[in-house]
């Protein structure tokens, strides 16, 4: 994976494994950078205490 936060998310339950998911985590400059790059509008709505947040994309008006 390129990006730190590019993983692999593995699932399994009592020795039942899924097909592993593609996951990514994105810091919010770098998801307002790739939003504006593609014309889409990026609304920072709540910041938490542990690097997440909430964001809304929307199409520019």
């Amino acid at each position: 994976n390129a990006y730190y936060g590019e993983l692999d998310y593995f699932l399994s339950y009592k020795g039942e494994k899924e097909t592993p998911m593609k996951w990514l985590y994105l810091d919010f400059n770098t998801l307002l950078t790739a939003c504006t790059s593609i014309g889409l509008n990026c609304e920072l709505i709540l910041e938490g205490e542990h690097f997440d947040y909430l964001a809304r994309l929307s199409n520019f008006k």
